[in-house]
């Protein structure tokens, strides 16, 4: 008899860690849900440490980025003399939307129509930027990017808001 007793007591229990364990798995879900939803900038907020790290600094937590091309008409390569001009265009054009830009050199891919692989050489250039001058700046960026593509005789070109790449069209639609 006594050990039924015990037996149901330990199911008892049993039951409720697993409810409890449960609820815990459910609290994280919505814990990580909540961190997803965040920003960087609310994110850094949350944590102490860094708040005190960063107390008498501003801070910049939209990041946006051009990809410069080192050739035009598809895969015809441009001179350095060329290349440079369209890099100091972009930084000149992010200096003054966002304050500063940082520029680095790359190598960058796609395939052709036709199925041909083009490698070529990029420079990115970034900036980085506060909420509110990112967002009064999206329609003229936008449209000076479709400026780029056309005059660098592009299809598209590539940009980059916050880790994902897009490629703004040089020309609309039909």
């Amino acid at each position: 008899m006594l050990q039924l007793v015990l037996l149901k007591k330990l199911a008892q229990n049993q039951n409720k860690m697993a409810l409890t364990k449960q609820q815990r798995l459910l609290n994280l879900e919505k814990a990580r849900k909540k961190w997803k939803e965040m920003n960087h900038s609310q994110r850094v907020r949350k944590k102490p440490v860094t708040r005190k790290l960063y107390k008498n600094a501003f801070h910049l937590p939209v990041e946006t980025a051009v990809y410069v091309p080192s050739t035009t008409k598809g895969n015809k390569k441009v001179s350095k003399t060329i290349l440079n001009k369209r890099v100091r265009n972009v930084r000149t054009y992010l200096s003054d939307k966002y304050g500063g830009y940082t520029s680095s050199k790359g190598v960058g891919g796609y395939v052709m129509k036709d199925g041909r692989l083009v490698k070529e050489g990029v420079v990115r250039v970034s900036s980085f930027a506060t909420e509110k001058d990112f967002k009064k700046n999206v329609p003229v960026v936008r449209q000076k990017l479709k400026t780029w593509g056309k005059k660098w005789k592009q299809e598209a070109v590539g940009y980059e808001h916050e880790g994902d790449m897009y490629y703004i069209k040089s020309k609309k639609d039909k």
